[in-house]
C-alpha cells in the first residue's frame, strides 16, 4: 500500500469506523473485478453509511491525490469500476447506503439512498400500493438506484415509461472536492422537495448516464405511482428475428405494454436450461402470491402442462407484460399485442415465461454465467426501430465471419430483444464460452447453483477470442448509429461524439473534478 494510501487509511478509519474500511487481500481481489474482466489491483475499499460519511470519504482521498471509484452491487459487464493501476485507487462500496429516507404519498416522491436495491425499494413501496415509474432492472435483486441511474437501466415499467434516467427528479450528488450538490426543483433554497426535475438548465440530467465520471450519486429523488393491480400476459412465436423485430416495434409504438422481450433460440436454451425443479416450486409460489386464488391455480396448471417444454417447438419468441388499473384495459392491450402479431407472421404459444417473470421480478443473480458454469459477456445497442432489423443482419454478418474461431473455441451466442418506450429497439448479444469463473461470480451466484455447475478450467484462447469480437462489435455499432447504456470503459462514446461535445464535456469534468480523480477514464473510447 502507497504511503498515501495507508495515511488515507488512518484518517478513514476514525470517519468510518472499523468496519467502514477493508483491506484483506481476498476482498480487495474480488472488488478489482466486474462481472466481464479483471482490472489492476484496488488500494482500500470503504463502505460509507451515509451523505456526510461519503462526502468527507471523497475530501479525504482526493485532496491526497487519490483516485476514487464508486461501486453499486459490481454488476458492470464494461469495466465501469475498475481501475487501470495507474495511480492509487480507493474503492467506494455503496451497499452500506440503502435506506428509503422518505416516502411522500402526498406529493408522490421518495427519497431513496442511491446504494439501495430496486428490489428493496419496490418492497418498500409495495407496502403501501406504490411503486416507482420505472422499477429496476431484471438483476434488482443486487443492483442498486444509484449504478441504475450511472449506467441509465432497463426493463421493469420500460415499455410504457423509458429508462431509469427518464425516471428521475433530483439528486445529491458528491464532486470531485467533496462538496454535494443538490439538483432538481430541490435546488431553490426555498423548495422542500424536487417534485420538478426542471428548475432552469437540467442538471440533473448531466448526472444521469455518467458512469460516476461527473460525481458519485448519494441520494434520488424518484417519481411514485399507484402500483397496477391488474396484469395480463401473452407470448408469441416468429419464423425469424426480422419478423420479431417487427412486431416489437408494431406493439411498442402502441404504448399499451409496460414489459416487452424477446428470446433468440440459443439464448431461451440457455434460460430454460438452467431451470430446476426447486425453481420451479420457488415460480409456482410467487405465481401463486402474485395472482388471485383461482387465477394462480389456473396458472400453475398452464406452467404444468406448458412449462419449459414449450422452447423445444418454438424459435424467436416475444414476450408482453401489460399492466393496468382494471382487468379490461390489461385484457385490451394484450389483444392489440395479438392483431400486431398475426400481421407479422407470428403465433400464440404457452404465456409460462412473462408470467413467472413478473411473479419473480428480481430473481437470484445466477444468470451471471451460463447454465452450466460457462463464462457470460453481453454487448448492446440501442437503435430507433426503423434501424434494427438492418442492424440485426449486421450482427449475425459479424458472426458468420468468425465462425471459425467461434467454433474452435467453443463460443456460442444468443440475443436478447426488448423495448424501451415507443422509439426505441435494444439487441443485446450474449456470449457464451467455456472458461473459469473468477471469485466474484462465485461470491455472487447461489451455493446450490454453483454445486450442481460442471464448471470450467481457466481458458485464456478462448477468453482472448471473445474479447476481440466483442470490441469488433462494439464498433460495428458504433457505425450502425447506436447508443449505449452502462458505457463504462468499453463502447464507444467520445469518438462517437463532434468536437464540440467532446469539449463540453471535457470543461465540465475538468470544473466538477479537476484533478480526474474520480473513476477517470469512464464513458468510453
Amino acid at each position: 500500500m502507497s504511503s498515501a494510501l495507508t495515511e488515507l487509511a488512518q484518517l478513514l478509519v476514525q470517519q468510518l469506523g472499523e468496519d467502514g474500511v477493508v483491506r484483506d487481500d481476498e476482498t480487495l481481489e474480488r472488488y478489482s473485478q466486474d462481472i466481464y474482466s479483471h482490472g489492476a489491483p484496488i488500494g482500500l475499499l470503504v463502505r460509507p453509511a451515509g451523505l456526510e460519511q461519503l462526502a468527507e470519504t471523497v475530501r479525504l482521498a482526493t485532496s491526497r491525490r487519490v483516485r476514487v471509484l464508486p461501486r453499486g452491487a459490481g454488476m458492470s459487464y464494461t469495466g465501469g469500476y475498475l481501475s487501470d493501476g495507474a495511480a492509487p485507487a480507493l474503492l467506494v462500496d455503496l451497499s452500506c447506503m440503502n435506506r428509503v429516507l422518505d416516502i411522500d404519498e402526498e406529493n408522490m416522491i421518495v427519497r431513496v439512498e442511491c446504494g439501495c436495491s430496486w428490489q428493496e425499494l419496490h418492497r418498500a413501496l409495495s407496502a403501501r400500493g406504490l411503486r416507482t415509474t420505472y422499477w429496476g432492472t431484471l438483476s434488482g435483486a443486487g443492483a442498486t438506484v444509484g449504478g441504475g441511474l450511472s449506467n441509465n437501466s432497463i426493463f421493469w415499467g420500460s415499455g410504457r415509461f423509458g429508462s431509469a434516467a427518464d425516471n428521475v427528479l433530483g439528486l445529491q450528488v458528491v464532486i470531485g472536492d467533496g462538496s454535494v450538490l443538490q439538483t432538481g426543483a430541490a435546488a431553490q433554497q426555498n423548495a422542500s422537495s424536487s417534485f420538478m426535475r426542471q428548475f432552469g438548465p437540467d442538471l440533473t440530467g448531466l448526472f444521469l448516464c455518467d458512469c460516476g465520471a461527473l460525481g458519485i450519486k448519494a441520494v434520488a429523488e424518484l417519481p411514485l405511482m399507484r402500483e397496477y393491480p391488474h396484469h395480463a400476459y401473452a407470448s408469441f412465436d416468429f419464423p425469424d428475428a426480422d419478423a420479431l423485430l417487427c412486431a416489437m416495434a408494431e406493439i411498442s409504438r402502441t404504448g399499451l405494454i409496460s414489459e416487452l422481450f424477446g428470446f433468440d433460440p440459443e439464448l431461451q436454451r440457455q434460460r430454460l436450461r438452467r431451470a430446476s425443479l426447486a425453481e420451479d416450486l420457488s415460480m409456482a409460489a410467487g405465481v401463486l402470491k402474485s395472482s388471485r386464488l383461482l387465477q394462480g391455480f389456473g396458472s400453475l396448471i398452464k406452467l404444468g402442462l406448458h412449462g419449459r417444454r414449450f422452447a423445444e417447438d418454438t424459435t424467436h419468441t416475444l414476450h408482453c407484460i401489460a399492466s393496468e388499473h382494471t382487468a379490461e384495459g390489461a385484457r385490451h392491450a394484450i389483444q392489440q399485442a395479438r392483431r400486431i402479431v398475426a400481421r407479422c407472421g407470428g403465433r400464440g404459444i404457452a404465456d409460462s415465461i412473462p408470467r413467472v417473470m413478473r411473479a419473480n421480478p428480481f430473481p437470484p443473480l445466477n444468470n451471471i454465467s451460463g447454465a452450466l458454469g460457462e463464462r457470460w459477456a453481453p454487448v448492446h445497442g440501442l437503435f430507433p426501430h426503423s434501424d434494427a432489423v438492418r442492424a440485426y443482419q449486421r450482427i449475425l454478418e459479424l458472426f458468420a465471419g468468425h465462425a471459425a474461431t467461434m467454433q474452435r473455441h467453443g463460443i456460442t451466442t444468443g440475443c436478447l430483444f426488448t423495448a424501451i418506450g415507443s422509439r426505441v429497439s435494444v439487441l443485446e448479444p450474449v456470449f457464451y464460452w467455456q472458461d473459469a469463473l473468477q471469485s466474484l461470480h462465485r461470491h455472487t451466484m447461489d451455493d446450490s447453483v454453483l454445486k450442481v455447475m460442471p464448471g470450467f478450467d481457466e481458458n485464456l484462447e478462448g477468453r482472448a477470442a471473445v474479447d476481440a469480437i466483442r470490441s469488433e462489435l462494439s464498433e460495428l455499432m458504433c457505425e450502425l448509429g447506436a447508443v449505449h447504456l452502462q458505457i463504462g470503459r468499453t463502447y464507444r462514446y467520445r469518438e462517437a461524439m463532434p468536437e464540440a461535445n467532446r469539449n463540453l464535456l471535457m470543461q465540465l469534468k475538468r470544473h466538477l473534478d479537476p484533478e480526474d480523480l474520480i473513476n477517470p477514464g469512464v464513458l468510453g473510447r
